[in-house]
């Protein structure tokens, strides 16, 4: 069964689920964002670029504001940041 972002979205919501990780590629990362249900993002940056790494939120209408809730150093050279949504202009 196919679904998108906000489908799959309500599809766990049903089955009793309130919180998910979402993991994969950025199509996969893209149909949750453009579907406005993601709260919480954590990005693991390492220091290696990657062209043609794809690009999030693809969306034309997209805009969802996030704050910086956390940074911490996961290993030597590994950071990650958990960003959370926050109201618009928050």
């Amino acid at each position: 069964m196919k679904m998108d972002g906000l489908t799959s979205s309500h599809y766990l919501r049903e089955k009793g689920f309130e919180e998910v990780v979402v993991g994969g590629g950025v199509q996969i990362y893209n149909a949750f964002l453009n579907s406005g249900t993601i709260t919480d993002i954590y990005f693991n940056f390492v220091p290696v670029i990657v062209g043609d790494g794809g690009v999030l939120g693809t969306a034309e209408n997209l805009v969802t504001h996030y704050r910086v809730a956390s940074h911490t150093l996961l290993a030597e050279g590994i950071v990650q940041v958990h960003l959370t949504e926050t109201a618009q202009g928050g």
